[in-house]
């Protein structure tokens, strides 16, 4: 893959290898060459991936920029890493409520899937709150992220005691009804 970084080993026994002279590099291109020099010895070549990017979440709930978001609901955060998420590094701040580690029982990570679980007892913010969450992780070989996004809360629902339901004429002779609140002409 073009970018990526990648380590040419060499062996004469396939159990003692040498990065080969130039390498890691970073790919140019979806096929590259490389010359072999010639030995009296068996010669065995292998490439590997260089992981040197740290996790990146590949979709999460709330997303980024959402609105509406009930009150009340899990964070979840799919990650996606080559050689495997460092447990310890997990640190993830929700607005107000704190900092939560996998330590903490409201927070699960499994699979890849990091849920931050609010169980419907404490609200994230209040209505229409603006939340900022921020996740820190790193892989096995220490390279960390930061990743930070927000989303707003749901709006507090209006609640009327005496609506007034208004309808065309047909739909009121025919006696219309939203609920069992009989809509009404204006004249």
């Amino acid at each position: 893959m073009p970018g990526v970084r990648y380590a040419v080993q060499q062996s004469t026994n396939l159990q003692n290898w040498t990065t080969a002279p130039g390498y890691p590099a970073a790919a140019n291109g979806p096929a590259q060459q490389m010359p072999i020099q010639e030995t009296a010895d068996a010669g065995f070549s292998k490439v590997n991936q260089v992981d040197d990017q740290p996790p990146v979440i590949v979709n999460q709930y709330p997303p980024d920029g959402g609105f509406a978001v009930p009150k009340f609901s899990n964070l979840t955060m799919q990650l996606s890493e080559t050689t495997g998420i460092d447990t310890n590094s997990i640190c993830l701040t929700v607005g107000n409520l704190g900092i939560f580690t996998p330590t903490n029982a409201q927070l699960t990570f499994s699979n890849n899937l990091l849920t931050f679980i609010n169980g419907g007892s404490i609200p994230l913010g209040g209505w229409s709150s603006n939340i900022l969450v921020t996740l820190v992780t790193a892989d096995t070989l220490g390279n960390i992220t930061t990743n930070t996004w927000g989303f707003t809360l749901e709006s507090q629902p209006l609640v009327v005691t005496n609506p007034f339901v208004f309808g065309s004429p047909q739909a009121q002779r025919t006696g219309q009804q939203i609920g069992n609140i009989a809509t009404r002409a204006l004249v």
